[in-house]
């Protein structure tokens, strides 16, 4: 447990101890000591790389900087304006001036509560807080720690601090509406004057907003600051004035957009671009739709082929891009992709995992149904073993629930421990799984196991049973094997004793017997290729733990 009078802060110093220059927010390498992130995901704890067509926006960083800083920033814009962006380019100007400057990428695993504040610790610390006494709970995700004590410990934290403390949270509609957007309101409502919230989210929030207005503590980045005047629409062109003005025009001032038509005009030249400025029709999806087909279409049919086999991945890197196209050549298709300006991304400063503008990987997507609805589902499994291999568990379980391969679903959960995986890493590792099993019931009984084990996790006990009972009348030996029918066996005792019914002591023994005695030996819960181990001594330890 996390008490809240313990931290200490060395302001001079980073998570190493190491000097770091004088002043705060020194610079988070990646070539520094980590270990004690572990299994955190470090490239969540900066922004994307910026891209090398960037046009710098005075209006909106003044707008940002202009003292006083409020409490909260909230940039709040559809995809493609930008806010990450310009969130970004503030970020890194506090980087610069040694502010403290903690920036979270959101995905879906921090809406969590446990978790997020894991990220958000780590996030910190790679600001250049000093938070050791923080760093072993937020190794484990804080699952030996109350999320009310650890949150109360950090604002306690911030106020002794007193410098200014700025938290950067981009994606931020990911958590709204869950634990962690919870806990975030809580910081928000108590923040010492110190803090500084700046968040980015594709919708309006539920934060209180209104009081926050009416108490000054916001300032809001919104489409009319983010969209493009005509003069930075001009100045990004560089064309001759009346073209750009026509194409800005049709752009309405989305940076997205922008971006594509200069791409466009890159590749065909000014002609085309009279071509393009005359276009009929005023709607901006419209224009995005014939765009993207102008850029894909004028690409070599082998790059066409790759980036539809890679589509279906939210990230990816050399590795997968060989596992889904069958190909040796990752590295050099990366080259090719950014030598194109193909809207990628960099999300780390490894320069190892990137990923697609959303808009891009959306018209992507969409042609893959269209021509080769066939070949989803294998590029689902094939994505599924990749991530599987190199240890990025969550996501191969993503994509086993969108392959629709039974056969593979079962094989992966039983070769990563089950709902005892849930003991070890915590429940957000099968994340994808509940909303699989409710369209698939009974079709992989580990995953309908694994499935009652959260729902029990997060007090919907009678919803855990009763998946549970649905299940385990079709889990038998020869259906399934004795490790399965093993493991739900003892799931069924740790339900039970939610429910708080009255355990059978000689029916628990017996259970006993059969694992100490090797009636169920060897045990083959884990196999020995599994990152979590599970022993007998383990099992044993499992329901002593809930039994005794």
């Amino acid at each position: 447990m996390i008490g809240n009078q313990s931290l200490q802060i060395a302001p001079d110093r980073g998570i190493d101890g190491d000097e770091v220059g004088s002043g705060a927010g020194a610079q988070f390498e990646t070539g520094r000591d980590q270990s004690w992130f572990e299994p955190l995901l470090v490239t969540k704890l900066l922004p994307p790389s910026a891209s090398s067509t960037i046009l710098d926006r005075p209006k909106v960083m003044a707008f940002l900087n202009a003292e006083p800083i409020p409490l909260l920033t909230l940039a709040h814009a559809p995809v493609g304006y930008g806010k990450t962006t310009a969130i970004s380019l503030f970020f890194n100007e506090l980087r610069k001036n040694k502010i403290y400057a903690a920036w979270l990428s959101i995905d879906e695993q921090n809406r969590d509560g446990k978790n997020f504040l894991a990220y958000l610790i780590a996030s910190l610390a790679a600001a250049g807080l000093m938070l050791k006494d923080f760093q072993s709970a937020a190794r484990s995700k804080l699952r030996q720690s109350r999320e009310d004590v650890v949150r109360s410990a950090l604002i306690n934290h911030f106020a002794e601090v007193g410098e200014p403390i700025y938290i950067f949270l981009d994606e931020y509609e990911k958590i709204d509406g869950y634990p962690a957007g919870d806990i975030v309101s809580f910081m928000l409502t108590y923040a010492p004057k110190n803090i500084h919230f700046i968040i980015a989210a594709r919708i309006c929030p539920s934060l209180s907003l209104g009081i926050l207005r009416g108490r000054g503590q916001i300032r809001e980045l919104t489409v009319e600051h983010l969209r493009f005047s005509a003069a930075e629409s001009l100045s990004y062109f560089g064309l001759d004035t009346l073209v750009a003005e026509k194409i800005s025009s049709r752009c309405e001032g989305w940076p997205a957009a922008l971006q594509m038509s200069r791409l466009w005009l890159e590749q065909n030249g000014t002609q085309a671009g009279c071509a393009l400025s005359s276009r009929a029709g005023s709607d901006v999806a419209e224009f995005t739709d014939y765009l993207m087909e102008q850029v894909f279409s004028a690409l070599t049919d082998d790059l066409r082929d790759v980036l539809l086999s890679i589509c279906i991945l939210e990230r990816f890197d050399a590795e997968l891009i060989n596992a889904l196209t069958g190909r040796a050549d990752g590295w050099e298709i990366i080259g090719a992709i950014r030598a194109r300006n193909l809207f990628i991304n960099v999300i780390d400063r490894d320069l190892h995992w990137f990923s697609f503008h959303q808009i891009f990987r959306t018209f992507l997507v969409e042609v893959l149904h269209r021509r080769m609805p066939q070949e989803i589902s294998v590029q689902h499994i094939r994505a599924s073993r990749c991530f599987a291999s190199g240890g990025h568990f969550t996501e191969a379980v993503a994509h086993a629930c969108l392959s629709e391969d039974r056969a593979w679903m079962s094989e992966l959960l039983s070769a990563h421990s089950g709902w005892f995986r849930c003991v070890h890493q915590g429940l957000d590792a099968y994340s994808p799984l509940p909303e699989w099993t409710a369209s698939h019931p009974g079709e992989v009984p580990e995953a309908d196991f694994i499935t009652a084990y959260i729902c029990v996790q997060t007090g919907k006990v009678a919803r855990g049973r009763m998946i549970f009972d649905r299940v385990s009348a079709i889990v038998t030996d020869d259906v399934v094997g004795q490790e399965i029918v093993l493991s739900g066996r003892i799931l069924d005792y740790l339900i039970a004793f939610y429910e708080d019914r009255v355990i059978d002591v000689c029916a628990l023994n017996q259970l006993h017997a059969e694992i100490v005695g090797g009636i169920a030996a060897p045990i083959m819960l884990v196999p020995s290729q599994a990152h979590w181990p599970v022993t007998v001594p383990t099992i044993k330890g499992i329901l002593k733990t809930v039994f005794d």
